[in-house]
């Protein structure tokens, strides 16, 4: 099995993952930036998150840009858009080659498209959990009665 230096150079193989956390975010930009998570989920495997992550994908670009056949005519306007801003095509086109990030998921992966007219970011991420650290049982704190 191969083995890739990961952050601070530790060594990530799939043997030394205890999962992968996958999240949807929309982040907004400016002096109120603020960060929402729209989606949140725990892959056993680099398949899973990635295969997680592609069904993300496709239904924000659905969401953001339906497809005019499946509703009633006159349902759909056209919004008009500044060149370049198309975050549901962009979307789609990474559903399509999601397949060729699979290789490195084991290090994580930050899928960031922005939409400049509404002065937002929507972010795709998985980020590997280590076993050393899923084995570590929680914190726990208690009050003291006096």
């Amino acid at each position: 099995m191969a083995s890739v230096p990961g952050a601070w150079g530790a060594v990530m193989t799939a043997a030394s993952l205890y999962g992968i956390v996958c999240r949807v975010q929309v982040v907004t930009i400016g002096p109120d930036a603020r960060r929402w998570t729209l989606a949140l989920y725990s892959a056993r495997s680099p398949q899973d998150a990635l295969g997680w992550l592609r069904e993300r994908a496709a239904h924000l670009a659905a969401v953001l840009d339906p497809d005019p056949t499946r509703h009633p005519e006159g349902a759909l306007v056209p919004v008009a858009t500044g060149p370049g801003d198309d975050p549901a095509a962009l979307l789609r086109n990474w559903c399509r080659n999601a397949a060729s990030y699979s290789s490195g998921l084991e290090q994580g992966l930050v899928l960031k498209i922005a939409d400049t007219a509404l002065c937002l970011y929507y972010v795709l991420s998985a980020a590997p959990v280590p076993a050393r650290y899923a084995a570590q049982p929680p914190l726990l704190t208690a009050a003291v009665a006096a």
